[in-house]
């Protein structure tokens, strides 16, 4: 959705030159991990145009979209929400994928959209060589969650077990 795309621009920021991100990855364009994708060298020392930007966010989008219905399956993809969809894209956006989060994809594709919400947690980075909890990352899984939670849903004791495991993250 425009709301989705306008949310991450204002999360990520839109930049024409390489940078580091909180975790040291060589990222540029609206949050677009270089590192990942193998192209670090290409935008080294170069300015993009807003248009190169736009392509590229458009290319990491459909690819979090094929990692969700490759990981989970084209019927329990397509039995998601939109905001549903939309909370996991930034979450793979930001995290690169759904490879670490076994428990997240079982919940997927049994339809347990609570214990998917509580799987959603991941809030840590390595930095410096040491694996942290950073408050940036924190405040994207509960932008993320609760995205997820609307789109779900839930009933008020689903709700509230989300919650807690949201409370854990924030403490």
């Amino acid at each position: 959705s425009e709301e989705f795309i306008n949310n991450l621009i204002s999360i990520e920021k839109k930049r024409n030159r390489l940078y580091n991100d909180a975790c040291g990855i060589p990222t540029i364009g609206i949050g677009h991990n270089t590192r990942a994708h193998g192209d670090t060298g290409l935008y080294r020392g170069k300015t993009i145009s807003d248009n190169q930007v736009y392509s590229l966010l458009a290319r990491d989008i459909t690819e979090a979209q094929t990692k969700i219905r490759d990981a989970i399956g084209k019927d329990a993809y397509d039995n998601l929400s939109r905001g549903q969809k939309e909370a996991l894209y930034g979450l793979i956006f930001n995290t690169g994928g759904l490879s670490d989060s076994p428990k997240l994809i079982a919940a997927l594709k049994k339809g347990d959209y609570e214990e998917a919400a509580c799987q959603m947690n991941h809030a840590t980075g390595v930095v410096n060589g040491r694996r942290q909890v950073l408050p940036g990352l924190a405040k994207r899984r509960f932008m993320d969650i609760a995205q997820f939670v609307e789109g779900s849903r839930l009933s008020r004791s689903e709700t509230r077990t989300v919650m807690q495991t949201v409370q854990r993250m924030y403490d």
